[in-house]
């Protein structure tokens, strides 16, 4: 069996101009992959248009080109690949490994890790193995507010 090749990647969200600790972040990363005779590829995660600024993309891609990077391939804008990831959702979905989930960022803002608000309320099919806060708890009433459900990885069931 042959090993698979190295695969290093930088992925900024394109928030505003490339900082010092963003460079530092893509200089680690494409000398890892370099250093393993590996391919480096640049991602740009533009999903969340609210906070993507107008010309980031550019900007980012602009300084690394300064600072001498070169990446393998194409530049993959996430945007772009949508329907891709509908695609994979959809399968998730056909194989029962999601669950809907209507919390908002405000009700989870404080929380690590999803806390199994929604999961709870489908009873005995989902088990939540993460701890349950109360605070993030909605009412009936509140969860029909939200009109998005997002779909949220099932966790594992137990052996037991």
């Amino acid at each position: 069996m042959r090993a698979a090749r190295y695969v290093g990647r930088f992925a900024p969200t394109p928030s505003g101009d490339l900082h010092l600790g963003s460079l530092y972040t893509a200089a680690a990363s494409y000398l890892d992959a370099r250093a393993n005779c590996g391919l480096w590829l640049l991602r740009i995660e533009d999903l969340d248009a609210p906070r993507a600024v107008p010309g980031a993309s550019e900007r980012i891609i602009a300084t690394l080109q300064r600072f001498g990077f070169e990446w393998d391939g194409e530049i993959v804008r996430q945007r772009n690949r949508i329907e891709h990831y509908r695609a994979a959702l959809q399968t998730l979905r056909d194989r029962g490994l999601t669950f809907e989930c209507t919390c908002s960022r405000s009700q989870l803002e404080d929380e690590q890790s999803y806390p199994g608000t929604c999961a709870r309320s489908l009873g005995s099919r989902v088990r939540i193995a993460q701890r349950v806060c109360a605070s993030t708890r909605t009412s009936s009433a509140s969860r029909t507010r939200f009109k998005a459900a997002f779909a949220r990885m099932s966790p594992p069931r137990s052996a037991t």
